[in-house]
């Protein structure tokens, strides 16, 4: 066997290496935004905000690619700090209550509704 050889070899090699421990590196990601992902939404059903996304008719999966992780945040603490829980549980009852009124979410809830 030529220098030539075992220098291709080493080479290639190195190159299976480096794509193995990319491709394990890629499937740690993925598996750790997935878990994120659904800590994100398990916190959202546990609020308010899940039953006011299903008021305005905003499928969970619209909602969750429609709005960037940062505003998610936003609006769960929005929906954990809520100035006005007792107007946001009748509106969620059905009483007639103007959610632009007492919701700091529902504005750009709206926007998601009409997209």
């Amino acid at each position: 066997m030529s220098s030539d050889s075992i220098i291709l070899i080493c080479i290639g090699l190195l190159l299976l290496t480096l794509f193995i421990v990319m491709a394990i590196h890629l499937g740690r990601n993925f598996r750790f935004m997935r878990q994120r992902q659904r800590k994100l939404a398990d916190r959202i059903e546990s609020l308010r905000l899940s039953k006011m996304l299903g008021l305005l008719n905003i499928p969970l999966k619209k909602y969750a690619a429609k709005t960037s992780d940062a505003e998610k945040a936003r609006h769960i603490w929005a929906c954990e700090r809520c100035p006005n829980p007792d107007q946001c549980n009748q509106a969620l009852a059905g009483k007639q209550i103007d959610a632009d009124s007492f919701c700091p979410n529902y504005p750009r809830l709206k926007i998601l509704k009409k997209d």
